[in-house]
């Protein structure tokens, strides 16, 4: 009903062609309006109601509201035509019965959301139950006990409501009415009020089939989630399922995982990245990669990046870490206090025989990786060196990942994003304990739900 206000004269000659049986679309289309109010108005007026033709759409006045809802709830017109003749929108008019269905008003006071309204209702009723409790005259013993009983549902029915919203009234009320027993109130009593069958009670008591399956399977989630450290989602969680002989949908998982609170932890994503263009010496290979990250066999593509972890007094731990991009393994892990040639020079060493003749070894345009003797020594085993452009984290993003994703999942939960109190020892066997787990355990869903150590195996099988 919003927009251009239409004048009352406008409205005299829609009613004079109404009444001239002239239909809602060739009345809009005569006076030029548009046709969803003209439908309304015409509904109206088979309905015998020519009130629209003087009403002015204002404000809506919550008198107004309450006179439309109380309409709605008693008589069996819909809730459209009720919504015209009040001169409010149909959500507007099914927001206030809601509203007055779940906390007793019309519309909620400005500045209060409805768990607000709900503490103020349990307040107010519990003053009331109090009131009666401390009442010492005999007379009117019945009324006292059932405005007792009333309220004591309504308490119920409140809390059920601010365990959960209501999405669904009737399955609210079940529940309240299964709270209200706990009082002193019986069961009979409480569906009376509330309007529910017994038998809708006691079938909610009876845990069905499918609620004991997926308790069964939320056991073997947790499992799986305790083992990994809450490192898997939806799809790894399914695959690992799978895994077990359990054949189980993605979304019955996720919503499992939701339910019992199994989710997994989750990095927050970045969105946005920076590139520093600066001209390249002429010396410095250049990005042979080109984010070409797909190979046909292990050791024919590998990334590397150093990556540094805190540790308690004051320092870092740098790791050093060399991942397969035809397996996804990290094949080489070394650990320093310094990010020093040494550091990357037992890198190397730890990639002997494990190469693929011509490989390619992509790394960013750190110092260690531009020096001299680390560009000549992997020249010597056969490497081709290929480096990220400047300041562009992306060219590299495989490994940068991975460095990511063990903080994430390894280190935050149990450590948090501090500095840690671990030396650097502990540091380092939490870094070399990942990387086991990573190849050995962790499926992952490009590789088939395998992990990179059965995924390797696979493939040199085919070869």
């Amino acid at each position: 009903m919003g927009g251009k206000r239409i004048s009352k004269e406008i409205k005299q000659k829609a009613l004079e062609l109404f009444q001239q049986s002239f239909g809602d679309r060739a009345t809009s289309s005569i006076l030029g309006l548009n046709p969803g109010t003209v439908t309304n108005w015409y509904l109206l007026f088979r309905s015998g109601d020519t009130s629209w033709v003087t009403s002015q759409y204002r404000k809506t006045d919550i008198n107004v509201l309450q006179r439309a809802v109380d309409e709605y709830l008693n008589t069996e017109q819909g809730c459209k035509l009720i919504a015209v003749k009040y001169g409010i929108s149909t959500a507007k008019l099914l927001t206030a019965k809601r509203n007055f269905v779940n906390y007793g008003v019309v519309q909620l006071p400005q500045g209060r959301n409805s768990m607000q309204c709900l503490q103020e209702q349990k307040q107010k009723i519990k003053k009331e139950l109090q009131s009666i409790e401390e009442h010492k005259e005999p007379l009117n013993k019945k009324e006292l006990q059932e405005m007792k009983e009333l309220l004591i549902v309504n308490m119920a029915l409140l809390e059920v409501l601010e365990e959960s919203h209501p999405d669904a009234i009737k399955k609210k009320r079940i529940q309240a009415a299964k709270k209200a027993t706990q009082g002193k109130i019986s069961l009979r009593r409480a569906c009376a009020i509330l309007q529910v069958n017994r038998s809708s009670v006691y079938k909610s008591l009876k845990p069905s089939k499918k609620d004991a399956n997926d308790r069964n399977l939320a056991e073997k989630m947790r499992t799986i989630q305790s083992k990994h450290k809450g490192c898997y989602g939806i799809d790894r969680m399914t695959g690992e399922l799978r895994r077990q002989g359990l054949h189980v949908n993605h979304k019955r998982v996720a919503r499992i995982m939701k339910l019992y609170k199994l989710n997994a932890v989750i990095r927050k994503k970045r969105n946005y990245f920076c590139e520093v263009k600066q001209a390249r010496r002429q010396e410095l290979p250049g990005n042979l990669l080109d984010k070409e990250i797909h190979a046909d066999k292990p050791g024919q593509k590998l990334v590397s990046d150093v990556t540094y972890l805190s540790t308690a007094d004051g320092q870092w731990c740098y790791a050093s870490l060399v991942k397969d991009l035809g397996t996804s393994e990290i094949v080489a892990c070394v650990t320093g206090r310094t990010q020093n040639l040494g550091l990357g020079m037992q890198t190397l060493k730890q990639l002997k025989n494990k190469l693929q003749p011509g490989a390619l070894f992509h790394t960013d345009q750190g110092c260690l990786y531009t020096h001299p003797m680390f560009s000549c020594e992997l020249n010597k085993m056969g490497f081709v060196q290929s480096l990220s452009g400047k300041g562009n984290c992306l060219d590299n993003a495989v490994i940068e990942s991975f460095n990511g994703t063990m903080k994430c999942e390894w280190f935050y939960p149990q450590l948090g994003k501090g500095r840690w109190n671990l030396s650097f020892e502990e540091v380092s066997q939490m870094v070399f304990d990942y990387v086991k787990y990573y190849n050995e355990e962790r499926i992952q869903k490009k590789l088939g739900y395998l992990t990179p150590n059965e995924y390797r195996r696979k493939i040199t099988q085919k070869h």
